[in-house]
């Protein structure tokens, strides 16, 4: 994506990783001041050119607008950046401006789960041992869904509490209720993984955190963390090994 004053170029290209063929490309000129629209138009075509059959639940989320705030939403993503460093000033910077995409648009559910996921963060890093930093992460969770009951996000969010509070059923629920959203959530896939694993059940929860490892590659080193404990509660001691490595 390039930008030139109000106009904006986005050029969109499928390559096959298997072979490093080109199977399809396309660019898009637009102005910048429809952004949202133009984000569900060239989303649209793409799914079209591809010939993706959708289900009901992934054309919703698809087009789905998070926000109507242009600041708000632009506030947000430069927070998803700072947030997804999983350093802990980075962390700081990332809750400010989630708290500031919350004061432009209140209603911004993905803000809340957002600015959820920085409290949480703390507290499960080691770098606040408060407890108050947990009944925010919920509260976000709560908030977030008081303002949209399908936010996938959020429910991922609150099934990571509860496993912190150790309501292992209520956090099984949460997730299966974030996948059910969205099947192809690798956090939610993971996390539920994990939770299986210290409800005592770490068999079920080895292929979600593998199929989360398959979706979402950059996140493999905390993936490969929770995979590894689930082999190991699972007696497979060699398999931990090497994931821990």
């Amino acid at each position: 994506v390039r930008k030139a004053g109000d106009q904006v170029r986005i050029n969109a290209q499928l390559i096959d990783v298997k072979t490093i063929n080109h199977v399809w490309a396309d660019r898009y000129d637009r102005n910048l001041n429809d952004i949202f629209n133009l984000q569900d138009e060239v989303s649209k075509k793409i799914v079209s050119a591809l010939a993706l059959k959708l289900t009901k639940g992934e054309e919703a989320r698809i087009f789905k607008k998070t926000t109507e705030n242009m600041d708000a939403y632009d506030v947000y993503l430069r927070g998803m950046e700072f947030y997804s460093r999983f350093v802990q000033h980075f962390n700081e910077k990332a809750r400010e401006l989630f708290k500031r995409a919350i004061k432009l648009d209140p209603k911004f559910a993905e803000a809340y789960a957002a600015l959820g996921w920085t409290y949480v963060t703390d507290w499960s890093m080691g770098w606040t041992n408060d407890l108050a930093f947990l009944q925010q992460a919920h509260e976000a969770a709560d908030i977030a869904l008081s303002l949209d009951e399908n936010a996938h996000k959020a429910l991922c969010l609150l099934g990571y509490v509860l496993l912190w509070k150790k309501k292992h059923d209520e956090s099984i629920d949460a997730y299966e209720k974030s996948l059910a959203l969205n099947p192809n959530y690798a956090e939610a896939l993971s996390g539920m993984g994990d939770t299986l694993s210290w409800a005592g059940r770490p068999k079920e929860g080895i292929p979600l955190i593998e199929e989360a490892i398959s979706l979402n590659p950059k996140q493999v080193e905390y993936y490969q963390f929770s995979l590894g404990h689930a082999f190991y509660l699972a007696h497979r001691y060699n398999q931990a090994i090497e994931a821990f490595h």
